[in-house]
């Protein structure tokens, strides 16, 4: 479902919304990098019941385990209304020669 964000909060809390847009997507992007590693670490971890699932065919749909969470973009902005995101500037290298 797809629903509105409050602009009035959102303007509370930055000052710019185009940076806003970024630093979510970005957060989005780590957020599935994360969720990708993790699955690749269970699927390594049950190798050794890999020749006993294809055997029996109880193999799982891979796409089963995504359908279940949120979405990463989702979960980037609840966490930017939560306050548990945080934009980080890098610093300007400026040579003062």
């Amino acid at each position: 479902m797809v629903e509105t964000l409050p602009l009035g909060e959102i303007k509370k809390r930055t000052n710019n919304i185009y940076e806003l847009v970024v630093a979510l997507a970005k957060r989005a992007r780590q957020i599935n990098e994360e969720r990708r590693a993790r699955l690749h670490m269970e699927i390594n971890t049950n190798d050794e019941f890999e020749d006993l699932e294809d055997a029996l065919n109880l193999r799982p749909l891979e796409g089963h385990v995504f359908e279940r969470k949120i979405k990463p973009t989702r979960q980037a902005i609840e966490e930017f209304f939560q306050g548990k995101l945080e934009i980080k500037y890098p610093e300007n290298n400026v040579n003062s020669e």
